[in-house]
């Protein structure tokens, strides 16, 4: 008698179920499948196997699932999931390039608006530095204001999909700090940006842009 680790019997899925293990020759009515251990890799040894258990028994009825453990698994256990996660992953990724797009998009948009005011400042003196720091405060209070409201919504949405989910919170704080803070960077590099080009241009073009 002894104790074995953990057995995931019923999918990767679902959760550990108490289960007890008895001999074969104990508990023959239970028996429905065997495992054979082998050097090599187990299909090249799927016809010799058939032929011995059938030169013991030619009535005995074989399945057509004969083969590796792996096989197996990959087959009814972990096809599914892995779909799901591809399919999931894609997803996601597509809606994080959008997010990444959109973002870039807006908070450029919105500091060459900035672009008239920034020629003022630079004709009344002011440093390159200054300005960039000024743009890039306005842009963070923006973007992290967006961001709460965006952990927000994403901490109530996730639950919808709480039940494709295992082994893993919907809510996965790795997962949400990532995402923000891929998002906060691709905020900021595009105040710079338009804010460099901006200081860059001389103030009495800056002046007649409307």
């Amino acid at each position: 008698m002894g104790v074995v680790s953990n057995v995931r019997d019923s999918g990767i899925e679902q959760q550990v179920q108490p289960t007890a293990f008895f001999p074969g020759t104990i508990a023959q009515q239970f028996v429905s499948s065997i495992d054979i251990r082998t050097a090599r890799d187990a299909n090249e040894f799927s016809g010799a196997i058939v032929r011995q258990v059938w030169a013991m028994d030619h009535d005995v009825t074989l399945s057509e699932d004969l083969g590796s453990l792996q096989t197996n698994f990959q087959k009814y256990y972990y096809a599914q999931p892995e779909f799901e996660f591809i399919a999931l992953s894609a997803f996601a990724s597509i809606a994080l390039l959008l997010v990444i797009i959109g973002v870039y998009s807006v908070m450029a948009y919105n500091v060459s608006l900035q672009t008239r005011e920034i020629g003022i400042r630079m004709a009344l003196g002011a440093q390159q530095r200054n300005v960039l720091r000024s743009v890039l405060r306005r842009g963070t209070v923006l973007l992290g204001m967006g961001a709460v409201l965006g952990l927000f919504l994403a901490w109530a949405v996730t639950r919808l999909i709480q039940n494709q989910l295992w082994r893993v919170t919907a809510t996965d704080p790795w997962t949400l700090g990532a995402v923000t803070a891929i998002v906060l960077l691709v905020g900021l590099l595009a105040c710079v940006g338009p804010a460099r080009r901006a200081t860059q241009v001389e103030p009495s073009v800056a002046l007649r842009q409307e």
